[in-house]
């Protein structure tokens, strides 16, 4: 080692570089690997839910909600049908498909559903959603909010398709245009339903207590 120290540290030298090459190469023949080990997002597949919704692309807009799901298998969907009258379609198997629309609502100037599951509420275990509707009165008729109430555990309705007026005892005359003013409605913890809303002069809010199917 002392007659040729440049040969001893070449060779080092050249020791350390097919290390590393050897190393670089066990490193690069894994990347092909790699689209195994990372996770990939899942996409569900697209489902219809109801062809013949309103054409009417503002009724489809709202403040609240529209969607209650009561497990991870069970759940309803709110919106306005192609005959303008406030229906639901209701999901037993996480979305996959959903049955047949139900009428909340059989007004045919229905523009607009809102709603609110009792367990949203801190500390109500019930087990109904609460169903406000809006209407842009034709013919006559005067714009109004609506009441009606859904039992998940019968699907049975509290008033048919035939929801009561929020505001005729209230003093408020709305005034509502579709795609123009909203409503929302929610519940208290102490059980009082309110519906507030936003209309062309004015915002306001009713409230019920025990009597709201009344």
């Amino acid at each position: 080692m002392r007659r040729f120290p440049a040969f001893f540290g070449c060779t080092s030298y050249t020791r350390r570089s097919v290390t590393a090459l050897l190393l670089f190469s066990i490193f690069t023949s894994q990347l092909s690997f790699l689209g195994t080990l990372i996770p990939q997002i899942a996409e569900a597949a697209v489902v219809t839910i109801d062809a013949t919704v309103s054409t009417t692309v503002t009724t489809h807009i709202f403040a609240g909600s529209q969607t209650v799901f009561t497990s991870d298998q069970v759940g309803y969907k709110f919106y306005v049908d192609s005959t303008g009258v406030c229906v639901y379609s209701k999901t037993t198997n996480g979305g996959t498909s959903w049955g047949t629309q139900v009428t909340v609502d059989a007004q045919t100037d229905c523009s607009g559903i809102s709603v609110w599951y009792d367990k949203w509420t801190s500390g109500n275990y019930g087990s109904y959603i609460h169903i406000g509707t809006m209407d842009v009165g034709t013919a006559g008729d005067v714009d109004n909010l609506w009441y009606n109430r859904l039992d998940t555990n019968t699907d049975s309705l509290l008033m048919g398709t035939a929801p009561t007026s929020t505001t005729i005892f209230s003093g408020q005359v709305a005034t509502f245009a579709v795609g123009t003013n909203d409503f929302s409605i929610t519940e208290g913890t102490d059980g009082t339903i309110y519906l507030a809303a936003s209309d062309a002069s004015d915002s306001y809010v009713v409230k019920c207590g025990t009597n709201c199917g009344n």
